[in-house]
């Protein structure tokens, strides 16, 4: 098999010069390379966000978010959910809601309908103050905070109510939305035990 040979006989056949033949097999072979290369050479873009409140500098890579960011964020969707007064509710649960994943839009929007209701008839204020923040084994995307809750009717406060609050999120396109927000369990925060039952 000479190539010289082979050339001259393709170039005879289609018409297609030497200097063509080069072009196409050097595209050929760079075609070949950047294919192996997509498959056995794979990148992990690391991406730094800023929090709503900047205090830290956080990562995200391809489908995992540092648990500093979910910190962070979870006590951010607290703070717009449970600090609220009768002025300052609706435009909080509007905020919250721009954290919504689509799918759960619709429950916080009624809960959040819901509890300003509640304050403006009332005329009350709410504080929620955490002391912790416990990370989900299982599933790396939820949080729960645990803490007090204390209620302010006009100016006298109630005593405060130890809570724990449950905030689910879900990495989606490069955003990270809350899919669920409960009030739960102090004991069994993210419901093991009552899945293993």
């Amino acid at each position: 098999m000479n190539p010289l040979k082979i050339s001259a006989d393709l170039e005879a056949r289609t018409g297609i010069g030497r200097a063509i033949q080069f072009l196409l097999a050097a595209l050929a072979a760079t075609s070949v390379l950047l294919a192996l290369h997509v498959f056995l050479h794979q990148d992990r873009d690391r991406v730094t966000f800023l929090p709503p409140q900047i205090e830290k500098g956080f990562w995200v890579e391809a489908d995992q978010i540092s648990r500093d960011y979910l910190d962070q964020m979870a006590l951010f969707v607290l703070q717009l959910a449970y600090n609220v007064t009768p002025a300052s509710v609706d435009f909080q649960n509007a905020a919250l809601l721009k954290y919504a994943a689509p799918e759960a839009h619709g429950a916080l929007e009624k809960a959040g309908r819901l509890s300003a209701e509640r304050v403006k008839r009332d005329q009350i204020s709410t504080l929620f103050s955490p002391r912790s923040v416990l990370h989900d084994k299982a599933n790396g995307l939820r949080v729960a905070i645990q803490g007090e809750l204390t209620t302010f009717v006009t100016d006298k406060a109630s005593p405060p109510r130890a809570m724990t609050v449950l905030v689910a999120f879900r990495y989606d396109g490069g955003r990270t939305v809350v899919t669920s927000l409960k009030e739960t369990s102090q004991d069994d925060p993210f419901g093991a035990h009552q899945s293993s039952n």
